[in-house]
Formats: C-alpha cells, sequence, structure tokens
C-alpha cells in the first residue's frame, strides 16, 4: 500500500471521508467545507457555495464554472452513505462536516489537529494539504482519461490552468503512450505507404 492508503487507513472515519473527498473530488477546501447535506445528488456533489473562515457563503463559488456537478467515485458512496446514517437526523440544509458548534470548520486548523499528527506518526514524506492532493489527483488522471476529463473534474475555465499548473509529466506514462503509438503503427494491418514494415 502506497504512503496516501496508508495515511487513509490510519485517519478516524470522519477525516477519512474527508480527505477521500478533497483526494479524489479533487474539490477546493472551502467546497468540501461548504457542503450541505442538500448538496448530495447521488453520485456527485452540486456547489451551491463555500466556506471562508468559519462562515457559509451560500451561493458563493470561486469562478462561475465552479458550481459544476462534481462526480463522486464509486468506493466513496458506501463512506459517504454510512456517514449520512449517523446524522440521519442532520436536515438537509445542514453542513456535511460540521464544527462543533455547527459552523463551517477552518481547513488549516482541521489539517494541523487532525491529519498532520497522524502524517507525522506515519512519518509520511512531503506536505500535506489541500492544494497537493487537488494536484495529485491532476497528475494521476492524466494517464486514465482526457486533459479535457481532468480539467472538467477540476472545473477549471482554461485548460491551459490545468495543463501547465496543475499536471506534471509521469515519465512512465509517456513511455506507455509512446510505446502504444508505436505497436499499433507496426501491428497495423492495412496498407498503405505510412506503414512501417518489420525488418525481415
Amino acid at each position: 500500500m502506497n504512503q496516501d492508503g496508508i495515511l487513509l487507513e490510519s485517519l478516524a472515519f470522519r477525516d477519512r471521508l474527508m480527505t477521500m473527498i478533497a483526494a479524489f473530488c479533487a474539490m477546493r477546501p472551502g467546497e468540501i467545507f461548504g457542503l450541505l447535506w442538500s448538496s448530495w445528488r447521488g453520485d456527485h456533489f452540486q456547489i451551491e457555495g463555500t466556506a471562508w473562515r468559519g462562515t457559509l457563503r451560500p451561493g458563493k463559488a470561486k469562478t462561475k464554472g465552479s458550481k459544476a456537478p462534481v462526480i463522486i467515485p464509486d468506493v466513496l458512496l458506501p463512506v459517504l452513505k454510512m456517514w449520512r446514517e449517523q446524522n440521519a437526523n442532520a436536515s438537509a440544509e445542514a453542513l456535511i462536516f460540521p464544527s462543533e458548534k455547527g459552523t463551517p470548520m477552518r481547513p488549516e486548523n482541521w489539517l494541523r489537529r487532525r491529519v498532520k499528527p497522524v502524517a507525522n506518526a506515519l512519518k509520511i514524506s512531503g506536505p500535506v494539504n489541500f492544494q497537493v492532493l487537488r494536484r495529485t489527483f491532476a497528475t494521476n488522471a492524466q494517464v486514465f482519461g482526457s486533459p479535457k476529463d481532468v480539467q472538467t473534474h477540476l472545473r477549471h475555465s482554461d485548460i491551459a490552468t490545468t495543463l501547465n499548473e496543475y499536471t506534471q509529466a509521469v515519465p512512465e506514462s509517456v513511455r506507455r503512450l509512446v510505446n502504444a503509438v508505436a505497436n499499433d503503427v507496426m501491428e497495423d494491418p492495412r496498407p498503405g505507404p505510412m506503414l512501417l514494415r518489420r525488418v525481415q
């Protein structure tokens, strides 16, 4: 199991769910801490507002495009359902992850108190924060989908932001790409002047 998996397995249930949303839904911290139960629409979250410094801001988002649906991966749905069962009395307009006072938690406090101590105890190398989780998703996702798919999930208005600021080259992915193209050309049975022939 990699460091990400080890960290997730070591967190308390609620903190694990929140970290999974940050890692797989690649949401901004203000969006996560501003989630209401009404924001959960089965297989996706609908961004209806954000939280900022412990205050809920209904209708506010970083950009107009940020209010798009956010796909929830299948692996996350059972965990989210369990959390809803534990909070069955919460109204649709209640926060999914409220503070003890019922207000939005501050992301930096949650990281400092709930996640970083666990990461430090596990000797996890590298920073653990929302920006790293979001950018790690973007880098890993390019192996499985198109740049447009990644941009859509991150809800960037400009694909250049996704490509130039959020994704890094994955050497092994580049190698697979090069080999796949080469093998496709070499094994293509269709005749044509551009088809390379194996040396006999």
